[in-house]
């Protein structure tokens, strides 16, 4: 039985690997090779938010100007890897319509290079995955919340801590001890 699946799992692996190849051969013969790196170099000029809202200021209160390019960064690195492209040959491929997470903006600009889209799915599994995101950044801010907490509690400033740098040169050191290692009676 476990081979069996074994079996099964590469068949399913093959299949989307050889329609895979056969999207990006058939997308370089239509629009050429360059055509993926340029429709990626698009998506991220364009900004994925251009108003101000309530969570801009929260979040970014003396950086509004530069929230929109930090946000679009960050989408950019997460969604626009080596999974878009797959996707995007595979859809090509099978000639069906390309769905994957993407904001409003984005879509727009992937049909207009001439690319069927389904914007529900798109705008949705978009909405999921900020959702998402969202969720894994608050469990991280509680966690630190609590490690903060944790730390306050033990009161690390009542103790004393003194740091030494450079004690390695042979002007720190005096010169009639040098067996001894005790560098506070010197």
């Amino acid at each position: 039985m476990k081979n069996i699946l074994l079996i099964q799992r590469k068949k399913i692996k093959f299949y989307f690997i050889r329609n895979i190849i056969r999207g990006s051969k058939k997308l370089n013969t239509l629009k050429g090779r360059s055509f993926t790196t340029s429709l990626i170099d698009q998506l991220n000029n364009n900004l994925v938010i251009k108003k101000t809202h309530l969570l801009n200021k929260l979040y970014f209160n003396k950086l509004s100007s530069s929230s929109d390019i930090i946000i679009t960064q960050f989408l950019s690195e997460t969604l626009l890897g080596l999974m878009f492209k797959r996707v995007l040959f595979f859809c090509i491929s099978k000639e069906i319509a390309f769905i994957y997470p993407l904001p409003k903006n984005w879509i727009i600009i992937i049909e207009q290079n001439g690319i069927n889209c389904n914007k529900f799915l798109c705008i949705n599994l978009y909405l999921i995955l900020s959702f998402i995101f969202g969720i894994i950044g608050y469990i991280k801010l509680q966690f630190n919340f609590i490690i903060f907490i944790k730390c306050s509690i033990k009161n690390y400033s009542s103790k004393k801590f003194i740091y030494l740098l450079n004690l390695n040169n042979e002007k720190q050191f005096p010169k009639n001890n040098e067996n001894s290692y005790n560098v506070f009676n010197w």
